[in-house]
C-alpha cells in the first residue's frame, strides 16, 4: 500500500491591531462642543444607527443619550468640534493655488513660483 504523508504547515499571522479601532476609542470621554463653542456633552462612544450611518453617541450636559452623525463632526482633538466640515475657499483669481502669490490680474502663470493659473 502507497502511504501518503501529509505535511502540515503553520503559517505565523501577524496579529496586528486595526488603526481606527484605537484612535476611535481615544475619543471616549472627551468634552463636545457645537459650532458656537457651547459644551453639548461629553463622547461616550461610536456607534451606527438604523439608517447603517456612523454616529457619534454622547451624555448630553443634562445626562440624557444623544447622537451625532458623523458627518456633523469637523475636528477632533482634545476636544470634539462640531459643524460643516470646513470647505476649501474657492481661489482668488490670480492667487496661486501653489505659493498663494497674488498676482495680477489676467495672469496665466505665477509671476513667483511659475506655475499655471487656474
Amino acid at each position: 500500500p502507497v502511504q501518503t504523508q501529509i505535511k502540515s504547515e503553520t503559517i505565523a499571522q501577524p496579529s496586528t491591531q486595526p488603526g481606527p479601532a484605537t484612535a476611535i476609542s481615544s475619543i471616549e470621554g472627551l468634552a463636545v462642543y457645537d459650532e458656537n463653542a457651547k459644551k453639548i456633552g461629553n463622547a461616550k462612544q461610536v456607534g451606527i444607527d438604523s439608517n447603517q450611518s456612523v454616529v457619534l453617541l454622547i451624555i448630553k450636559n443634562d445626562g440624557t443619550e444623544g447622537s451625532i452623525p458623523w458627518n456633523s463632526i469637523r475636528k477632533v482633538g482634545d476636544v470634539i468640534l462640531l459643524g460643516n466640515p470646513i470647505s476649501a475657499q474657492s481661489p482668488q483669481p490670480g492667487k496661486c493655488a501653489k505659493c498663494g502669490f497674488s498676482n495680477k490680474e489676467g495672469s496665466k502663470f505665477c509671476e513667483e513660483c511659475g506655475s499655471k493659473l487656474q
